[in-house]
């Protein structure tokens, strides 16, 4: 896949996980909607804005972040690292395909 600046996006997988947000040592609820090897799409219960960075955590995943865009309440994350399909299969519960 292909994104807006023409390189190559990495595989996203559909989730529906509860996680948490950790912005500034303040804890927050929100759902993982997808998830890739270099990010996330999360929905929030309030809008966080971009620059943001924060701690994921969802199943066996805990990482690091920035928030690259929000809109409506659902937030695309960048994680600082790519994560490897072994702790991606830990988010999602199953193997990935």
């Amino acid at each position: 896949m292909t994104g807006a600046a023409g390189r190559t996006r990495a595989p996203r997988y559909k989730a529906f996980q509860p996680c948490v947000i950790e912005i500034d040592g303040s804890e927050r609820r929100a759902h993982v909607l997808n998830i890739s090897m270099s990010g996330a799409l999360i929905h929030v219960g309030s809008p966080v804005p971009p620059g943001t960075h924060l701690t994921l955590r969802c199943g066996l995943l805990s990482t690091a972040g920035i928030v690259a865009w929000e809109q409506n309440l659902r937030a695309g994350i960048a994680f600082e690292g790519a994560i490897p399909d072994a702790r991606l299969q830990g988010v999602l519960g199953t193997p990935l395909a």
